[in-house]
Order: structure tokens, then C-alpha cells, then sequence
């Protein structure tokens, strides 16, 4: 399921995170994904998180919502790890589960 692309990319050398090559590339990864919405480009910063795509929802999660209640509609495990990150943080839910 993974590209060969990834797969070569995957496959070279590391990269250190103090490295002027990976600083470059972390930079210009960061100004393209400003670039797709362009007037949002004076005073925005795109910020990259390392991890699962979980990790980026409960950040959103915990960056946006401020006290709740959040529908959540429960069908399936995805939505219910979403219930989960709402019920960790404290933030009231109201959940509509259905098969």
C-alpha cells in the first residue's frame, strides 16, 4: 500500500533534526502548507506534529473546543477514540452511537 517513492525515501539515510537539510525541508514543508490557503499567510504559522493521525485530532481537540458539549456521532473506532480523547480532557459530550 505504500508508494515506492515512500518506500525510497524510507529507505535512504536519516536525517537528525539539528540538520541544516532537515531544517530546510521541515521550512519549506511548513510554507507550502501555508501556500494552499493564501490569504491566511500574513501573521499564520503551520505547526508539523510528529505522531498518529489521534495525535493531531486530539490536538485539534484540545486547541478548539473550549468547554463543550460535542456531538459526537459514535459509528465505528475512530469516532470512539474521538469520544475517548472528549472524555480524557474533562470536555462534556453528548453521543448519538449507532452500528
Amino acid at each position: 500500500m505504500t508508494s515506492q517513492s515512500v518506500r525510497n525515501a524510507a529507505a535512504g539515510p536519516d536525517l537528525n533534526h539539528r540538520d541544516p537539510e532537515y531544517l530546510n525541508l521541515i521550512r519549506e514543508t511548513k510554507s507550502r502548507l501555508l501556500s494552499v490557503y493564501p490569504q491566511t499567510q500574513s501573521g499564520w504559522h503551520a505547526y508539523l506534529l510528529g505522531g498518529s493521525g489521534t495525535l493531531a485530532v486530539e490536538a485539534m481537540i484540545t486547541s478548539l473546543i473550549d468547554k463543550g458539549p460535542v456531538l459526537v456521532l459514535e459509528n465505528g473506532y475512530y469516532s470512539s477514540k474521538v469520544r475517548e480523547i472528549l472524555e480524557i480532557h474533562k470536555i462534556p459530550i453528548v453521543a448519538v452511537t449507532h452500528d
